[in-house]
């Protein structure tokens, strides 16, 4: 079986120290050359370093795309017959604009792609052109590139992959904090169905211990071919498998985008409301305030037809929220629960699928005690309710796969989205974290686990919350942590939403 060699140059930049810096990546590429690599990768900013406090500190570290530097590099990929993908801080002569850039080279010596940062340096570097296409094509499939905290959104990653990658490239300078980048890398995989190559550096910059930072490399499916760290400068190599046509594997890609097609109603992504200080005044959404969730999950032992029981035996928080697994609920069992949401004031969400697959919002109403979505195969829905203090999105199981649909969502103002599943997987686990990074919290239910996730803030993780088989679980949140939403709007909709369906309902006739 023919193999893709992949090289990860795990390096230790000094801060200012160009000379030095391009000795040691040159002394890499050598090393990787001789043990057969065919890609190379070096980390962001590797020749630079990365802290600087504005453009004159920056300028004199600075390299032009057709300069010696890039020349050497060049001459490189061709001594090694690979392809070689680095990050530079590069100065375009004819504006003098500075970028954190990532130049690939092939065999030959060409530039094939150079991606300019979107997420850029805010005291020294301009932003990239989110339009301009960040793949190229190689004998083992087409490539993409985003640089560190780009892959943090997750946009960019799936317009990556719309534009054909089958492996995505992320030179990164990302330091362990509260939020690991492993993490982000294993979603981006998932998501999008495509292989993820990250190579992050080691050592300590001029603000920042890089010194436990990971390089990877993750399967499509998500999980890790490769996770490694080293406190010194360190070559991680492995070798991908090809497919019988020597290409990347790219089945999972092509499933994902066929899946995607299914989503309706996520052009609500591309809204701009970034000049909007009060989102609750503006969308109409009700006052902030604190609400509870609580999770219900039966034992793994106890039948179904025991399940309405057994919840209903268990004491309920008086105008709550509460969320129950996917069952086969029958009309009894809905009669018991409205009686006890009007007994109880309390709402609750479930989902049965008996004798058709629907979605059921009981509340304390005597107008509508009872509200029922109907489940549609083959595609995916969300329906949005008002409650006192929030605004809840009602989701299909499988919205959680994918971003679009959870940023729109937030971008309607939602504080929480609930899915009501069968069983749910480590995966799931995992999805449910990262989406919080679309602003909104998410509490998924099923038979043998639950979990509520809220967004993360600054630079730490998501907050966690996991309940076990046989138990509940109450969590409660102020939904003014909500209301704060930032969102990163340099992105390519008309590629991400070109041949996507629209919705015919608008979100007020689902309210």
């Amino acid at each position: 079986m023919k193999t893709l060699a992949i090289a990860l140059l795990h390096c230790a930049p000094q801060h200012k120290q160009h000379a030095h810096n391009l000795e040691m990546v040159m002394d890499l590429c050598n090393q990787a050359g001789k043990e057969g690599a065919q890609l190379v990768i070096a980390p962001e900013l590797c020749l630079s370093g990365y802290s600087f406090n504005n453009r004159e500190d920056i300028r004199p570290y600075t390299d032009t795309i057709d300069g010696e530097t890039v020349q050497t590099l060049s001459k490189l990929a061709v001594r090694h017959g690979f392809y070689l993908c680095t990050g530079i801080a590069e100065r375009e002569q004819e504006t003098d604009l500075f970028y954190n850039t990532a130049l690939t080279i092939n065999p030959q010596g060409n530039l094939v792609g150079r991606y300019r940062k979107i997420n850029a340096e805010m005291r020294w570097a301009c932003p990239g052109n989110p339009y301009e296409d960040n793949t190229f094509a190689t004998p083992w499939g087409r490539f993409g590139v985003l640089i560190c905290s780009d892959s943090y959104h997750s946009l960019m990653p799936r317009i990556t992959a719309l534009r054909g990658a089958d492996l995505l490239i992320i030179p990164a300078n990302w330091p362990p904090m509260g939020l690991q980048p492993e993490e982000i890398w294993s979603a981006r995989a998932r998501e999008n169905g495509i292989h993820v190559a990250a190579c992050n550096r080691t050592g300590q910059d001029l603000t920042m211990d890089c010194s436990q930072s990971s390089s990877a490399l993750f399967h499509p499916d998500g999980s890790p071919l490769l996770c490694c760290t080293s406190q010194e400068s360190e070559i991680f190599l492995l070798d991908i498998p090809l497919n019988a046509d020597d290409l990347l594997e790219n089945d999972h890609r092509q499933a994902m985008e066929k899946h995607r097609r299914q989503l309706a109603g996520i052009h609500d992504c591309s809204l701009n409301l970034s000049a909007i200080q009060d989102l609750t005044s503006f969308l109409g959404l009700p006052a902030s305030g604190n609400i509870t969730i609580t999770l219900h999950v039966p034992a793994n032992n106890l039948p179904s037809g025991q399940w309405t029981q057994h919840f209903l035996s268990e004491p309920w928080n008086t105008n709550g929220l509460h969320v129950l697994p996917c069952s086969s609920y029958s009309s009894a069992d809905i009669e018991q629960f409205a009686r006890h949401a009007a007994s109880q004031q309390v709402h609750i969400v479930l989902r049965s699928t008996e004798p058709e697959d629907t979605y059921f919002l009981i509340q304390p109403s005597e107008t509508t005690p009872v509200m029922r979505f109907q489940m549609e195969t083959g595609k995916s829905k969300m329906w949005f309710h008002d409650l006192n203090q929030a605004r809840i999105a009602i989701a299909a199981p499988d919205i959680l796969q994918h971003p679009e649909p959870v940023l729109a969502t937030a971008k309607n103002g939602c504080d929480l989205i609930i899915c009501c599943e069968g069983n749910i997987s480590e995966a799931h686990i995992r999805t449910g974290g990262v989406r919080t990074i679309e602003q909104t919290a998410i509490a998924v239910c099923s038979q043998n686990l639950a979990g509520f996730w809220m967004p993360p803030q600054g630079h730490a993780r998501w907050q966690e919350t996991i309940c076990p088989s046989g138990s509940s679980t109450t969590v409660a949140f102020d939904t003014k942590l909500t209301r704060c939403k930032r969102f990163q709007d340099r992105v390519d909709f008309p590629t991400l939403l070109r041949g996507i369906p629209t919705l015919c309902q608008t979100r007020q006739d689902l309210l």
